[in-house]
């Protein structure tokens, strides 16, 4: 299993491996997505021009510094095409998408494993992979499947040496939103994007609004680099469903506290699901955002999938192995359930 939410080939009541927010989907969310059923007899329009034109709204940018696609996966994709790098750096263990892309243009990939004594978190030692043989950095920030998020200087440092010596950076910051960072969205992106040409930033709404299927993800770069990357997509990229949600979104963010509420809501389960997890001796590492990294000598995969219970086995990511696990931070209830049925099975072993 590659990625998470593979719930099509097994009888799953909750699925705890997908990342999503634990808040409700917002009304006007479902909303615009059924009224838009109304237009699916027109094609959807290839310039984007409302979704552009919301999200540099959301984001504070121009509207031609950003540009929506098929969720984020297209997106790395279609900006790894472009690049066509011949060397890139990924921290391990990272998310396997990356790896994906970059093998299809068969680049060289180098890695940097973060360290469990340090509980994953990145330092200055990123600093002495930035070499001038290297096109193409890809960060994940908060990254999967740790949930630590950079730390700001750190982040500055790097972006400031890759600029130095042209290495492009790939910076996905998908799970930024429902991460501990404060930091207001509105005007995040405005400065990083005048200061760093080679820098592209992958956002997506998938987790934030529950909406993995309708694939609604977007980039954020300098105008020129949108211009050349249209070139490596579909005319029709976002269909007409994707485009009117992500509009949907975007507008929420900017007129409702649900990012707030989010926040406070993830926050809460999280030190709450890490306390419980803690007491029945299964090893917590320290998160910024919605899911947890935990390590235990018991089979949790197998236990909760006996009860319905899908959570990320992470043996397959490089820098883990066998006894790594995944946990998306979901509502009280539905933690609580979780935490019983771990409890009554290690009354049993």
């Amino acid at each position: 299993m590659i990625h998470g939410g593979y719930i099509y080939e097994q009888d799953i009541a909750m699925d705890f491996s997908v990342n999503l927010n634990p808040m409700p989907m917002p009304d006007p969310i479902r909303g615009a997505m059924e009224k838009s059923l109304s237009h699916v007899s027109h094609y959807p329009d290839p310039l984007q021009m409302q979704v552009r034109k919301t999200l540099s709204t959301l984001h504070g940018i121009a509207h031609d510094q950003v540009l929506g696609g098929n969720g984020a996966s297209e997106l790395i994709f279609g900006i790894v095409s472009m690049l066509r790098p011949k060397k890139a750096l990924l921290l391990r263990p990272g998310f396997y998408g990356y790896e994906h892309a970059l093998m299809a243009v068969d680049c060289k990939i180098e890695d940097l494993y973060l360290r469990e004594e340090k509980n994953f978190v990145l330092g200055d030692e990123i600093l002495l992979c930035l070499r001038d043989d290297l096109d193409l950095l890809i960060l994940t920030n908060p990254n999967n499947p740790t949930g630590k998020l950079i730390d700001p200087e750190l982040l500055e440092k790097i972006l400031h040496q890759c600029y130095n010596r042209s290495i492009s950076v790939l910076l996905d910051e998908c799970f930024y939103e429902m991460s501990s960072s404060e930091e207001n969205i509105a005007k995040r992106y405005q400065k990083l994007l005048f200061q760093y040409p080679n820098l592209y930033v992958i956002k997506a709404f998938t987790k934030l609004f529950q909406i993995p299927g309708i694939r609604a993800g977007y980039v954020l770069s300098q105008a020129k680099n949108l211009l050349c990357l249209r070139d490596y997509l579909p005319e029709w990229n976002m269909s007409v469903i994707a485009q009117e949600t992500t509009v949907a979104c975007a507008t929420c963010l900017m007129q409702t506290d649900y990012l707030k509420s989010t926040r406070t809501l993830i926050r809460e389960q999280r030190q709450f699901l890490q306390k419980g997890l803690g007491e029945m001796g299964i090893r917590v590492f320290d998160s910024d955002t919605s899911f947890l990294l935990v390590k235990s000598r018991r089979n949790l995969y197998r236990e909760l999938l006996n009860h319905k219970i899908l959570i990320r086995d992470c043996r397959n990511f490089k820098g883990l192995g066998e006894g790594y696990y995944r946990m998306a931070v979901k509502g009280k209830e539905e933690n609580e359930q979780l935490l019983a049925t771990l409890r009554s099975r290690g009354a049993r072993t």
